[in-house]
């Protein structure tokens, strides 16, 4: 038994930083005890957005920011690239009008007028060209807010998810010949167009215009309904594709996010549609679009 100073000074452990003896709760920091106090000040990643000492529930963005859980209910992440709003990260942000919050450096590139959406566009389309995707000029394209387009999704009977970016609307005109059933896909003012959320940075528009004109191809080169995995994990890809080729930071920040989405079409369909041409190459996916409705079994992972 020892009375409690000559514990402190004789037998207790001592602090690898301040060399003062520990008698409450410490940290083991490479095999030696440090005060929980000095672990935080000198020896612990330090919180991007208040810079004290990482400890307990931590989070990481898709840029590698690291900080504390508590911060987000201060300052929620960006609805578009996932950055913490904070000035230390997104540079701050703001509400948009439909109720998505943006940072700064979202911002900074988004797009919001139409002209800029339509010369976006129209490059994402002919780039899409060079990789034997033709597809024709005159689609239109209208961008929206964020109830537009989740009202014209539950329309066709899906929710509006957290990574919706855009929706697709085609249809099939029939006509009759010699008493047969002929489906024409062709494109009017009636029954094709685009959406698009407004005031999505740059890099990400450009993404969710190969998505959406990925399903464009599909619905006019006459491919067969498709699953849900293959469709959307498909024009994924294409998204994938066309971030690889750009290979910004921001590019690549999305292609992270898409590699680590746990939804079962956007996320899953993706790893199945890239893992079939890591094997297959590019245009065995797109040949597999033409002729087939699903993957492959061998595809599962």
């Amino acid at each position: 038994m020892y009375c409690q100073r000559c514990y402190a000074e004789s037998v207790a452990p001592r602090c690898a930083v301040c060399e003062r003896p520990i008698t409450g709760k410490y940290f083991q920091h490479e095999g030696r005890p440090v005060h929980d106090v000095c672990y935080l000040k000198h020896v612990a990643e330090k919180c991007a957005i208040c810079g004290g000492g990482l400890a307990g529930r931590i989070v990481t963005d898709a840029w590698g920011n690291r900080f504390h859980e508590a911060h987000l209910r201060q300052f929620p992440p960006c609805d578009s690239c996932g950055r913490s709003t904070a000035p230390t990260i997104g540079q701050g942000g703001a509400r948009l009008a439909d109720g998505r919050t943006l940072c700064s450096v979202c911002l900074s590139t988004a797009v919001r007028s139409e002209s800029d959406a339509r010369s976006r566009y129209e490059a994402v389309r002919r780039q899409m060209a060079t990789w034997g995707m033709e597809i024709a000029p005159d689609i239109p394209l209208k961008l929206v807010g964020r109830p537009e387009l989740a009202g014209r999704l539950a329309k066709t009977g899906h929710k509006m998810a957290r990574g919706t970016f855009g929706f697709t609307h085609m249809e099939t005109r029939y006509q009759v010949d010699m008493g047969r059933i002929i489906p024409r896909h062709e494109i009017t003012d009636q029954n094709a167009c685009i959406f698009i959320l407004h005031s999505l940075p740059a890099d990400l528009f450009e993404g969710a215009c190969a998505h959406e004109l990925g399903h464009a191809w599909a619905f006019l080169s006459g491919c067969p309904r498709h699953q849900p995995q293959l469709a959307e994990g498909s024009c994924n890809y294409f998204r994938w594709r066309l971030h690889e080729e750009k290979g910004t930071p921001d590019a690549r920040a999305h292609m992270q996010t898409m590699l680590e989405d746990p939804d079962p079409f956007y996320g899953q369909g993706f790893r199945r549609a890239k893992k079939y041409v890591d094997r297959n190459g590019f245009d065995a996916l797109l040949e597999l679009l033409r002729r087939s409705g699903d993957f492959p079994l061998f595809s599962f992972i």
